[in-house]
């Protein structure tokens, strides 16, 4: 009983520090996006996306941005060997926030590849055909320590 106690509790700490991770980057980018703040400073293991509203229909003709109810952010992450990026994409849904914001924290990833597109939503409902993929290689592995250190 004891055991499975202490794996509830485990998995509950890695959840609720996922889930307070993905709080904080959605509370970021919602302030940078109304200019409330500025000059985030990123760790080396953020990803700060960015990206300009539609401003055309498929179709290209003039499309106000009061259009536009959403802007849906997808996320695929591949291992620092790259292994699976040339298979087809299988992206899950990362974020949704107002056209009025246009930034978005992916803060404190893990190593590797990690791939973003995003979608608008229509006021009628409709998604927009995907945006161009982006992706960045988050790398923070410590160096292994020197050897045979020796003084005389």
């Amino acid at each position: 009983m004891r055991d499975w106690i202490s794996d509830r509790w485990a998995r509950l700490k890695v959840w609720s520090r996922r889930q307070w991770q993905r709080f904080k980057a959605w509370i970021y980018s919602i302030l940078v996006g109304l200019g409330l703040i500025t000059g985030v400073a990123l760790a080396d293991n953020d990803v700060n996306l960015s990206w300009t509203n539609a401003t055309q229909y498929e179709d290209g003709t003039a499309m106000p941005v009061e259009e536009i109810e959403e802007t849906v952010l997808y996320k695929q992450s591949f291992p620092l060997d790259g292994t699976g990026m040339s298979d087809p994409r299988s992206y899950t849904e990362l974020a949704r926030v107002p056209p009025s914001v246009t930034t978005y924290l992916d803060a404190n990833q893990p190593n590797g590849v990690h791939c973003y597109v995003a979608t608008h939503i229509a006021t009628n409902g409709e998604e927009s055909q995907q945006s161009n993929e982006s992706c960045k290689t988050i790398d923070v592995r410590l160096p292994g320590a020197p050897q045979g250190l020796s003084a005389n």
